[in-house]
């Protein structure tokens, strides 16, 4: 009989935990950096960065360029990404398999051409 109880028991603590195990965190890290003119160096003030998954599927994420040129975009869950860069008056800017990694910020500088 007491056999019974702790089996149940432990049953019931392990359903009540089962939704704790489904929510679990996702890993995510940072991309940031600088877009800057690609001749003359200077800051690209707001440039859009849009970060997109490289399968295509999930979310997408983006940031415009400060002041300096840089931008930051927080928790990007890890993974591969393309980043795009656009400014009126410049070409778009695209770079592939970008690796977002749990370690480490991901810093980029780009430079963008007219």
């Amino acid at each position: 009989m007491l056999l019974k109880t702790k089996t149940a028991a432990l049953a019931a603590l392990l359903w009540c935990a089962l939704p704790l195990a489904a929510t679990a965190q996702t890993i995510t890290q940072t991309v940031k950096g600088t877009v800057v003119d690609k001749q003359v160096k200077t800051p690209l003030i707001g440039a859009t960065v849009a970060v997109t998954p490289q399968n295509g599927g999930g979310n997408s994420y983006g940031a415009v360029t400060d002041a300096e040129g840089r931008f930051r975009i927080a928790e990007v869950p890890i993974g591969a990404y393309t980043v795009t860069v656009r400014y009126l008056g410049y070409k778009d800017l695209t770079l592939s398999n970008i690796s977002v990694n749990a370690g480490k910020e991901t810093d980029l500088n780009l430079e963008a051409d007219e």
